[in-house]
């Protein structure tokens, strides 16, 4: 079976296909561009052999999981820009299979900004999670997804698939 794996910022993402190209291992690349491109990194769908190559090749990947094919396609429309934007980059750091069903994903990932001073506006408006004040923590239900904002970073369970994390981080 084909394994997944994304990276942390492009230069990663850069280095992992010439690496597996110099190896002749086979892959293909899905994109995040243009809809999700804002908070993704594209991701690699390879077999087994790429996951030892990089690692030789000190590649730091967020994680391998078994591939599955997405659902929904990546949008087709640029994301909103947004004036005043607090999250900034996104880079998905950890990638799994989710604990509580690991047909699905779960991640996190880190962004740029800092979303500490939103956490309490989000709770204001989104009366339907859980704002911990203490932690600095907001989270919330969507659909089945668990999403959890955090000052720094931002946690996501039960994803379908690499797209729709994207979907949900974007």
């Amino acid at each position: 079976m084909d394994r997944l794996t994304t990276f942390a910022n492009r230069r990663l993402y850069v280095s992992a296909v010439e690496t597996l190209n110099s190896h002749g291992i086979a892959f293909a690349s899905i994109s995040p561009d243009p809809g999700f491109g804002s908070v993704a990194v594209p991701a690699l769908r390879a077999g087994g052999d790429a996951a030892p190559v990089l690692s030789d090749a000190g590649i730091l990947v967020s994680g391998w999981v078994d591939f599955k094919t997405p659902a929904h396609p990546v949008s087709a429309e640029a994301p909103k820009v947004f004036d005043g934007d607090i999250m900034g980059a996104c880079a998905i750091m950890v990638l799994a299979p989710c604990v509580a069903d690991t047909a699905k994903l779960r991640l996190i990932a880190h962004v740029a900004g800092d979303l500490a001073p939103v956490l309490p506006y989000v709770n204001a408006e989104m009366p339907a999670g859980s704002y911990a004040r203490d932690c600095e923590t907001y989270t919330y239900q969507d659909a089945y997804r668990l999403i959890s904002f955090y000052p720094r970073r931002i946690t996501i369970a039960k994803a379908d698939d690499i797209t729709d994390a994207w979907r949900v981080l974007e």
